[in-house]
């Protein structure tokens, strides 16, 4: 019973899982009042159905804020002080997403309207019934894709090598962050249309029904609809076959005898783009608009190697897993089959557009969040890498361990994202190495994910000082920002303003005792009457080596989140002050000449007070 149920059981053991991960965590209830990605696929369901101003969003943008302290985005340059939208002028907004998600979420969103007036909650799209419906979608999606890939992979292997293929990509890849945490983006939904699209893509080739040509043409055009780029999803249907079952020739003849079947297909495509069609000439006068501004591809700078390997946000590093289908890839080479040039044509492209787009990164995220919607078709290939090493004796018992392990590993990183111990966007191999395993961060784990540099390992003796700055014998460059207010010592200190930077610790390696395999210590006091408010922007600690005029080494740590706190990446203490510091090891190819500089810069708008600017030189005890 088992044996012959197993993927069946997978199945639903994965949605109870997703369940339990999803109510086990509060994001649901702040997310779509807070800006983002998913908040801007939303906005169309409460602009046209409640507040009725698609075009000016100025009654949808009142219920966001009656439900939270949020003003906008920092970035944004709109009168509604959101960075979702466009202003276009006359008080008239264009949505920066398109329209796909939202039509696709229209069914959750009626009960959830409903669901507000039965429980007497707000009625304005944004209150608690809404927020958890729209945030269930991605359980809902991610739930109907792995049920599509199920009946995919069913018509070619063996129950079991389903059921390890299922549990693989709903448990050891980010498509469980983005249905369980961050789920009311798009991702799941793309998952899931991609698997109806190679679902009905490989019954239209069997059956020829009218039926399956209209989920055809539906389940691109939506995909298309939510991310215009994924139009290359039509090579799925288009080269389904090509060079195994049909040559170029008997596959362009079928295109021709079965025209009413391909004109029934396009139609649907066509029916399922005319509401952003519609919208953009409602709103913004033309049938056609680039609602992304400034945002772009670079083509000739596709960031593939970091897009898939680097701990910045990349694929591979966040979901290792998908190895397997990497390799199944190459065994797909070797083989016949309907889908090998549907998937080795589209992966690779698809590749080559998302890390082609100015933000390569994805900032909202967990791992590559573009890669999630190809999971549909790497399942084939990851199913076929399975197979091969089941028939591989030691290796039949090594793949289902390497699962069992990845399946932990993204368990676990999951609940480090969302608990606030790793932000995967700004990462790195170090931080991650670092951090692995842990459950909370320590003042030495935020060093590291700023500066990239583990930090020394072995008990460390002073071996001689470089300099300090204490600001108390201000020269006419420094005498403008020091203040008496606040001091650490003595009786003044600096007071930073944007883009200042402090008076640097700095001297020649020639007038230093020291070399490689030294270590420089940086440290600062800062102090600061009022909360950073930026992310990407901060006041940093900045120690560097110089050759030439040009930094041979260059480091810096956050200030913000280390005064007295460091536990936190969006932490540290205002109104007290508090000791910063970081090492950093001497490079083997030390010069004479070399300049070592200890600074403080400040990248923000708000104040910061900066006392004892310091380097000394450290060595490892013996």
């Amino acid at each position: 019973m088992l044996k012959k149920n197993a993927s069946k059981i997978t199945l639903l053991f994965c949605v109870l899982f997703y369940l339990i991960a999803f109510f086990s965590n509060n994001h649901w209830q702040k997310g779509l009042i807070y800006g983002g990605d998913s908040f801007g696929y939303y906005m169309y369901l409460p602009a046209t159905f409640i507040h009725n101003d698609l075009d000016s969003l100025n009654q949808t943008m009142n219920a966001v804020s009656a439900h939270s302290s949020w003003k906008g985005s920092y970035f944004a340059k709109n009168p509604l002080g959101t960075d979702v939208a466009h202003h276009i002028g006359k008080g008239r907004q264009v949505i920066k997403y398109t329209s796909g998600l939202a039509i696709l979420n229209i069914p959750l969103f009626a009960i959830a309207h409903v669901s507000a007036k039965l429980t007497g909650y707000s009625a304005d799209g944004f209150s608690l019934p809404y927020r958890l419906f729209i945030h269930l979608s991605g359980i809902l999606h991610a739930f109907l894709g792995l049920l599509f890939v199920r009946r995919i992979l069913k018509k070619q292997f063996t129950d079991w090598i389903v059921a390890i293929t299922l549990i693989a990509i709903a448990l050891a890849t980010n498509l469980y962050y983005f249905s369980t945490y961050n789920s009311a983006m798009a991702h799941p939904a793309l998952f899931m249309l991609h698997a109806l699209l190679i679902l009905s893509t490989i019954n239209f080739y069997k059956h020829f029904k009218y039926k399956d040509a209209i989920l055809i043409g539906l389940s691109a055009g939506i995909i298309t609809l939510i991310r215009p780029t994924e139009i290359i999803c039509l090579l799925i249907p288009v080269l389904y076959g090509l060079f195994h079952t049909y040559n170029i020739t008997n596959k362009l003849s079928l295109f021709i005898k079965k025209w009413p079947l391909l004109l029934t297909a396009i139609a649907a495509y066509i029916t399922a783009g005319l509401p952003q069609l519609v919208y953009w000439k409602y709103t913004s006068g033309n049938w056609l608009y680039y609602s992304y501004g400034n945002e772009g591809f670079d083509f000739l700078n596709a960031k593939i190697h970091a897009g898939l390997f680097s701990f910045h946000n990349g694929w591979l590093a966040y979901t290792p897993v998908m190895y397997f289908a990497v390799l199944g890839m190459f065994i797909l080479l070797f083989k016949r089959h309907n889908l090998k040039w549907p998937i080795l044509t589209f992966i690779p492209l698809h590749i080559y557009i998302i890390y082609s787009w100015w933000c390569w990164y994805y900032i909202n995220g967990f791992g590559s969040r573009p890669m999630v919607e190809t999971y549909a078709l790497l399942s084939i290939p990851f199913a076929i890498c399975i197979y091969h090493l089941y028939q591989i004796k030691w290796l039949k018992y090594l793949a289902p361990i390497a699962i069992t392990f990845f399946i932990y590993h993204n368990v676990f990183q999951t609940w480090q994202q969302t608990n606030g111990v790793l932000w995967s966007e700004c990462a790195n191999f170090n931080f991650v190495k670092q951090t692995f395993g842990k459950t909370s961060l320590n003042y030495t784990d935020l060093v590291v994910f700023d500066s990239h540099e583990i930090q020394p390992q072995k008990t460390l003796k002073l071996k001689a000082e470089i300099g300090t700055i204490n600001f108390e014998n201000p020269n006419e460059n420094t005498a403008k920002n020091i203040s008496n207010k606040h001091a650490h010592s003595g009786n003044n200190s600096f007071l930073t303003k944007q883009g200042l930077f402090t008076p640097s610790v700095n001297k020649k390696v020639k007038d230093l005792d020291i070399k490689a395999g030294n270590w420089i210590k940086a440290s600062t006091w800062a102090y600061r009457e009022h909360k950073a408010l930026e992310i990407y922007r901060n006041n940093s600690l900045v120690c560097s080596i110089e050759r030439n005029g040009k930094s041979i080494v260059y480091k810096a740590i956050r200030i913000d989140n280390k005064i007295n706190d460091g536990t936190s990446f969006w932490g540290g203490k205002v109104n007290e002050w508090g000791e910063v510091s970081f090492y950093i090891k001497v490079p083997d190819d030390l010069q004479p000449d070399d300049l070592v500089k200890v600074f403080v810069w400040n990248n923000i708008a708000q104040s910061l007070f900066i006392d004892d600017v310091s380097a000394h030189i450290y060595k490892e005890l013996d």
